[in-house]
């Protein structure tokens, strides 16, 4: 399975990929762009769906590389 199956993403002026991050020692999903407004991913990628989340919590680990 690809690590973005079904999920939106727009990319303009830079990527997003599947990374290994070194301080957890795990994959990651890293986007990089000139523009917050131009790069992101979504989920789920239209209106009519949901996420199927039985939870009301999500919990995201960011990270700012400095570059």
């Amino acid at each position: 399975m690809k690590p973005l199956q079904g999920w939106e993403t727009c990319v303009k002026n830079g990527h997003i990929k599947r990374v290994t991050d070194g301080d957890i020692q795990s994959a990651a999903i890293e986007i990089i762009g000139a523009n917050v407004t131009n790069n992101y991913i979504c989920h789920p990628p239209d209106n009519t769906s949901s996420l199927g989340i039985k939870m009301h919590n999500i919990v995201l680990q960011l990270k700012s590389v400095n570059k």
